[in-house]
């Protein structure tokens, strides 16, 4: 067997979470499994391919429980792809974690066709306090020209059963996907509110390397690249530039639609309000303060 994460050799309480997605400290990034059996058109899956391989639920709740003991880690934040892929598997780790009992708080990645009502109570048991969901567009002829294979109602199912449950909820949206226009883009604005995240992340859709999103531009109007940053994969790291434009997509509305998303989420007095809440430690506080910054000075490049 490999040897389990060496936690020892780095500074990890050095290393901090992104603001506003933890509770408390230390936190410890996981993976345990690879790959993923779904073909969304703008994903990069060059590095763990399409083959779902998982480390088994035993071997991963005896390290995570391991590395509490030894290191007092607090919070596991999982960096599978999609956790929840194997509804068994993700039953199995539940029940391990409760007959351990040495409680330890985590979070994961999921989508919103892979969770049911009762695995989402489970995970609440078992320490889930919060799960990420890829819903990426609010349209549901966008999705399927991306090719997410998820519909607009298992998107409202997976973020009420989550909340019935107690569970953290963020959800992750892209704009300017393959086939948006104004009239979309604005629905998944829209659709990012009924859904009820307690947490929203907007990006500008970038065509990384070895992907679909040229081919699934093909049969859109008015396509227009901005040559100097798609052939530049470097620009690829940066966020929210503006690679291309299509059908009555301008780049001023994009910038304009990316901010009013992201503003128009988080200064919400409802969300305020629902965050100073769920404060649960000073760390917390500080990682919103944090955030709350990063908010007002959201934009996009040029």
């Amino acid at each position: 067997d490999l040897p389990g994460l060496p936690v020892e050799l780095f500074k990890y309480r050095r290393y901090r979470p992104t603001p506003g997605t933890f509770i408390y400290l230390p936190n410890l990034a996981f993976l345990s499994s690879r790959g993923c059996p779904y073909h969304c058109v703008f994903c990069n899956k060059n590095m763990f391919g399409d083959t779902l391989r998982c480390m088994s639920a035993k071997r991963m709740v005896d390290e995570i429980l391991e590395l509490k003991k030894r290191f007092n880690i607090r919070e596991i934040n999982f960096y599978d792809d999609t956790f929840t892929v194997r509804q068994s598997r993700v039953f199995e780790i539940c029940e391990l974690l409760l007959a351990r009992k040495t409680p330890i708080r985590w979070k994961c990645n999921s989508r919103v066709n892979t969770v049911t009502r009762e695995m989402l109570f489970a995970m609440k048991r078992a320490g889930c306090f919060s799960i990420s969901f890829g819903v990426e567009s609010g349209d549901e002829r966008v999705l399927r020209k991306i090719d997410k294979r998820i519909t607009l109602e298992q998107a409202r199912n997976a973020f009420r059963w989550s909340r019935e449950a107690g569970i953290s909820r963020s959800a992750f949206f892209m704009l300017n996907l393959p086939g948006d226009t104004r009239e979309s883009v604005e629905r998944t604005l829209r659709f990012s509110r009924e859904i009820r995240p307690d947490f929203v992340s907007f990006e500008l859709t970038k065509p990384l390397p070895g992907t679909g999103i040229a081919r699934a531009l093909e049969d859109e109007q008015n396509v227009r690249l901005r040559e100097e940053l798609w052939k530049d994969y470097n620009n690829c790291v940066v966020s929210n530039l503006v690679f291309y434009t299509q059908n009555d997509l301008t780049e001023e509305y994009l910038r304009d639609a990316f901010k009013r998303a992201v503003r128009g989420f988080y200064l919400q007095p409802s969300f305020i309000l629902g965050r100073l809440k769920a404060l649960r430690s000073l760390d917390q506080l500080k990682s919103y303060a944090d955030a709350f910054m990063n908010i007002l000075t959201a934009k996009t490049g040029r």
